[in-house]
């Protein structure tokens, strides 16, 4: 884990602070970058690898406060709400965005500065604002190997593996077929 701390460090955050209450955990991953940021746990935060969260953002797995006003003005913070919140590998989480309790942040999903997410985000989106709204997909990195000889692998199989991931690049199955065989 890197941790940028400090103002010399970043200068749009002061310093992290990671506040965990008695039975609450904060799980962090491998290779993941936070730059003066607050957590705050009491019931569960789980980072897993990969993950950047940048200057000042908040994330928090709790209302801290109760909803009923009775409660509020008594201090009884016990029945404030809390979920837990996954921010999921690979993802970003844009400087000064706030991630509310709940809240699962999608693999390699990017969160644009100064968002406020209320809600989840699916894989390989990009989400921002207030509240967090969907803004576009992001592109999935695709790698492809054929292992085997030309007669190990059917003509067929070729085409439908292609035509998976470029629809119609070969046009049909017969016309691909005839357009190899005819060479």
């Amino acid at each position: 884990v890197t941790i940028q701390s400090c103002r010399y460090a970043n200068p749009l955050g002061e310093r992290c602070v990671f506040e965990i209450q008695k039975g609450a955990s904060l799980c962090v991953g491998n290779n993941v970058g936070i730059s003066c940021s607050v957590f705050k746990a009491e019931k569960e935060i789980l980072i897993e690898d990969d993950v950047m969260v940048g200057a000042g953002c908040m994330v928090m797995d709790t209302d801290s406060h109760p909803v009923d006003y009775q409660r509020r003005l008594a201090g009884q913070n016990e029945f404030a709400a809390r979920e837990t919140v996954v921010l999921k590998k690979g993802c970003f989480i844009g400087a000064r965005s706030i991630i509310l309790k709940g809240v699962i942040v999608g693999e390699y999903s990017v969160i644009a500065a100064g968002s406020v997410v209320t809600k989840s985000v699916p894989d390989y989106e990009i989400w921002g604002g207030n509240p967090a709204k969907f803004i576009k997909k992001i592109k999935r990195n695709c790698n492809v190997a054929i292992t085997g000889t030309p007669f190990e692998n059917h003509i067929t199989d070729i085409w439908s593996l292609y035509d998976f991931i470029f629809p119609g690049i070969f046009g049909t199955v017969s016309q691909f077929t005839n357009k190899v065989t005819d060479d």
